[in-house]
């Protein structure tokens, strides 16, 4: 028989909910970024292209 939740349990989920978002939000732009690098480094944009920092800005 489990025990009844908590306040403290949900307050504890959402806690955990929130840094688990913010760590993927985290990798998902350090993914990003260097995607941006390494094609920047690769001279596959074109010059009249967006700057890094536009694409960068566009993706966030």
């Amino acid at each position: 028989m489990r025990a009844p939740r908590t306040r403290d349990d949900l307050i504890l989920a959402l806690i955990i909910g929130t840094l688990l978002l913010l760590t993927l939000y985290g990798a998902a732009l350090w993914i990003a970024a260097t995607f941006i690098v390494l094609i920047h480094d690769q001279g596959l944009l074109d010059p009249a292209s967006p700057t890094i920092l536009e694409t960068g800005i566009a993706l966030i």
